[in-house]
């Protein structure tokens, strides 16, 4: 690994981790709906429910925002690597940081209950 980031890369990178949330997040109100609770859901879980679908539109708009900024900005902007240090997620890290990144890897399929 080299020892700045290149910040349009990262800014990008970032701008696509936020759209595989929004993902995620859309695929989550899928899932939910799925469920067929229609008529059975009371006020608070529908307000719940809206805040999942803005989460996934304004994460779909960072999204957006960051990928723009990131071809916006000139390719030889630099800055530490140990900017990374501040996420608690090493695979995170790793995506966002590696000269390389492998892409997140896919869910294994099996619920775990917390």
């Amino acid at each position: 690994m080299s020892e700045a980031l290149n910040l349009a890369q990262l800014t990008q990178r970032i701008g696509a981790e936020a759209l595989r949330l929004a993902a995620a997040a859309g695929e989550t109100q899928l899932a939910l709906s799925l469920l067929g609770l229609e008529g059975r859901v009371d006020e608070q879980s529908i307000v719940g429910l809206q805040a999942l679908d803005r989460l996934t539109q304004e994460l779909e708009d960072l999204a957006r925002l960051l990928d723009g900024l990131g071809r916006a900005l000139p390719d030889g902007i630099r800055g530490p690597r140990s900017l990374l240090a501040l996420l608690r997620l090493r695979d995170l890290a790793l995506r966002l940081g590696a000269d390389h990144p492998a892409p997140p890897s896919p869910p294994s399929g099996e619920v775990n209950w917390f």
